[in-house]
């Protein structure tokens, strides 16, 4: 029932994850049928092992409800006992959305445009920089600078005046040539503090 749920309605689970997938799912949830009142798995891990620390807060919040609520919709359709055992399994099928990059499914999309002087080649490389830093956390999505979509965030290392009327971006992060720690730093709160406000909405 996972597999369809997930391949189906969730994300498509690529070809060469396909049997890892089904092992593992059929392992956790026959390690929920035999055994009761475990405070760890078989391997001796506590249940949260899955819940990646590096992941913020909220995702990790967000991901253990909706997970949670996944779990007693299969119950309410199944009636299977093993659904019972809510607690064990979300971090199970946690460890399962992150193997084949669905655990920010859930999570609400947090767009961002860039706008710099720098040549085409740089500007790919900021991006990379991002994904390669945030991508793993955040549910991120770039904007080209010409659509006319609103952006949640507009990194730029243009002045001000120019974008007043090219850009209606909520928040805008001045950046330098080559992203510093600081530029990092600060684009990383404006995405937890966005990804908090939209989940709040969602609620």
């Amino acid at each position: 029932m996972l597999f369809e749920k997930v391949d189906q309605n969730i994300q498509q689970i690529p070809e060469d994850k396909r049997e890892l997938f089904l092992l593992n799912a059929f392992s956790f949830h026959l390690f929920a049928k035999v055994f009761d009142y475990f405070s760890t798995d078989i391997s001796g891990y506590d249940y949260s092992v899955a819940f990646d620390p590096s992941l913020p807060s909220p995702v990790i919040a967000s991901l253990q409800e909706n997970i949670l609520q996944l779990i007693n919709d299969f119950y309410k359709k199944t009636k299977n006992e093993i659904f019972l055992k809510g607690e064990y399994l979300v971090s199970k099928y946690a460890l399962l959305f992150g193997f084949i990059d669905a655990h920010l499914y859930y999570e609400p999309k947090v767009t961002i445009k860039i706008s710099t002087d720098l040549p085409y080649l740089a500007y790919l490389r900021i991006r990379e920089q991002i994904c390669n830093l945030f991508g793993n956390s955040f549910n991120i999505r770039f904007i080209d600078e010409s659509a006319p979509e609103k952006s949640d965030i507009l990194l730029t290392n243009i002045p001000l005046e120019q974008h007043i009327e090219r850009h209606v971006s909520d928040r805008i992060i001045f950046i330098n040539r080559n992203l510093t720690m600081r530029n990092l730093l600060s684009l990383r709160k404006n995405l937890h503090e966005i990804t908090v406000a939209k989940q709040a909405l969602e609620a």
